[in-house]
């Protein structure tokens, strides 16, 4: 049994990563704010509540629980550049600095396929960087910070680019680990809302653009074989995460559709914004033995209707 210091291991991918972990006889340690998680997801393990940029919580931790492997998940929501970056850089920072001082050597780190810009086609590792706004860019530099101390600090590293994640554990009783139950701004996320509640149409706003959409339990398999890889001493990764398939908004809305009973209309007037990358998983499957096994459209959307469901009349 190994540990695992998962940070923001109360939010959506790190609750389902500890649950992963936990079936496969690890001690998933969460390290988490609390600022979007929520404690009703810790429920395999300890809970230590502290921001990363805290470096006595963070060594606080370090030292009780010494992890054999860091699972990092954590991640600001801040639209405002300074915000962000503070956040996602300073604590990605702090907590490389952290596992250097405790001589923690593995991390598998859950990052974003933004950091592909708005390609036409579907994208390989090979493709060249271009982050568009702030959000991207701040992922792209922890990335580019984890493979630094790789280098320096000889620490094996695992970097994952994520599509949108969507979908809902079957197998967990409604609200567990999904505090909401249709996290994200995605479209499929607001186009399953909105159908819920009996609405007729989006709203406003709406991201209405071409996306693969990942199920939030095919991420936390490719983070648990990811960290897998790492700990049986294998070499440092990065890799895509993904169906290898936009889904567009139009398909999208009929999938919602079909599962609930109620055609959405798109707001008036909606501007179609370029894609989100389509991240091809070839080397992952490689490379972990891995595959979206439970990302086709009609499984995420179905997954969200049963949660969301479940919920109104838990």
């Amino acid at each position: 049994m190994a540990t695992i210091l998962v940070t923001g291991g109360a939010g959506y991918l790190g609750s389902h990563l500890c649950r992963r972990l936990a079936a496969d006889g690890h001690l998933p340690v969460t390290f988490d704010s609390l600022v979007t998680g929520d404690t009703a997801c810790v429920r395999w393990g300890p809970l230590v509540v502290g921001d990363l940029r805290d470096r006595t919580a963070l060594s606080r931790a370090l030292t009780l629980y010494r992890p054999d492997a860091v699972a990092h998940c954590a991640g600001s929501r801040d639209a405002v550049p300074g915000r962000r970056y503070a956040c996602d850089v300073g604590g990605a920072l702090a907590l490389l600095e952290a596992m250097q001082d405790h001589e923690v050597r593995r991390i598998a780190a859950a990052g974003c396929a933004s950091v592909y810009g708005t390609p036409d086609q579907p994208v390989d590792e090979d493709a060249p960087l271009a982050p568009a706004g702030p959000a991207a860019t701040a992922k792209m530099i922890v990335e580019r910070m984890l493979l630094d101390a790789g280098v320096a600090y000889d620490m094996r590293t695992a970097c994952l680019r994520l599509p949108p994640l969507a979908g809902a554990d079957p197998t967990v009783p409604a609200g567990v680990l999904e505090g909401a139950p249709m996290p994200g701004g995605h479209l499929l996320a607001r186009a399953v809302s909105a159908a819920l509640a009996g609405a007729g149409a989006l709203a406003a706003g709406s991201d209405f653009r071409t996306s693969d959409y990942l199920h939030v339990v095919d991420a936390a398999e490719g983070m648990a074989r990811s960290l897998g890889h790492l700990l049986a001493g294998g070499r440092t990764l990065v890799l895509n995460l993904g169906t290898g398939r936009g889904n567009t908004p139009e398909e999208v809305l009929a999938a919602v559709g079909r599962a609930t009973g109620r055609r959405l209309a798109p707001p008036v007037g909606t501007e179609v914004l370029p894609p989100w990358p389509v991240p091809l998983a070839g080397r992952a499957s490689a490379a972990l033995g891995w595959r979206p096994e439970r990302s086709g459209l009609e499984q995420v959307v179905t997954s969200l209707v049963r949660a969301g469901r479940a919920r109104s009349v838990a």
